[in-house]
């Protein structure tokens, strides 16, 4: 099907029913990549070919990463709350954000706009049963990866380039029953090697978000054309959401990284 034919949406949903019943799972996993800049410049640092943003690379983009993963979700929904269902899982991937995307701007801007859709539905659907979450995955070799990425990829990512059963884990996990509690998330795969952290410096933070790994955390390899992150938010940044460093003090401390995983802990004592 053409997902830039917003047409086939439901043409989607009626031939998956008919062949296996109701649609509890929607993966938003389709992408019309291309690459675009705002430069002078014919090819990115890997010789591939680039093209100006002008209107036909922004529409070609958007049609199938932004405004059919928007429809998709729209259908599942309806069809969802038609039938009186209690359970349904909505997972995009994702490797846009506010960092933006160097050399592939309007996919970077459409993955992003796929986001804000995503943790709207979050907010929207929960009371249906209904989770939604973005995966965000490193540099993965689906056959395109050329040495040069790979060299790349591994200055930034401890754990290297990823294989694609090990994004789909990730996956399988989020439409699980074990993630009925997991909403309006966006996971990211891997992060920067803490000195490829350090050179990046401070990133701007995201409202309404707290912060799980280092700042630089989700910073995209520029060209590379895979799904891979940008910088994350700061620790605390979400909205009325401080520690209470007056009542306690242990608070104060930073949290600890674990550059394994880009997980922070906050050691709480027990209440």
């Amino acid at each position: 099907a053409d997902l830039a034919d917003p047409a086939s949406i439901g043409m989607l949903f009626d031939r998956a029913e008919a062949a296996l019943g109701p649609v509890e799972i929607l993966v938003n996993n389709a992408s019309g990549w291309l690459a675009d800049t705002f430069l002078p410049d014919a090819r990115d640092r890997f010789g591939r070919a680039l093209r100006p943003v002008d209107a036909e690379s922004h529409d070609r983009q958007f049609a199938v990463d932004a405004r059919a993963p928007a429809l998709l979700i729209a259908e599942f929904a309806r069809r969802h709350i038609a039938r009186g269902a209690g359970w349904g899982r909505i997972i995009g991937l994702t490797s846009g954000g506010p960092a933006g995307f160097p050399e592939e701007v309007s996919y970077g801007a459409a993955k992003a706009a796929q986001e804000n859709y995503t943790m709207s539905a979050a907010a929207e659907l929960g009371r249906y049963g209904i989770t939604a979450n973005m995966v965000r995955p490193p540099v993965t070799d689906t056959g395109w990866v050329t040495p040069e990425v790979e060299r790349q990829a591994r200055e930034f990512s401890p754990l290297g380039i990823a294989r694609p059963e090990e994004v789909a884990e990730v996956i399988v996990f989020l439409a699980s029953n074990q993630a009925r509690r997991v909403t309006g998330q966006i996971i990211t795969l891997s992060c920067p090697a803490r000195g490829a952290a350090r050179r990046r410096g401070p990133a701007p933070l995201r409202p309404g978000t707290l912060s799980l790994g280092p700042a630089s955390c989700m910073r995209p390899l520029r060209g590379t054309g895979g799904e891979e992150g940008h910088r994350r938010p700061r620790p605390w940044s979400s909205p009325g959401h401080r520690p209470r460093t007056d009542a306690r003090p242990e608070l104060r401390r930073e949290p600890t990284w674990t550059p394994s995983s880009c997980s922070a802990r906050r050691r709480t004592p027990p209440r």
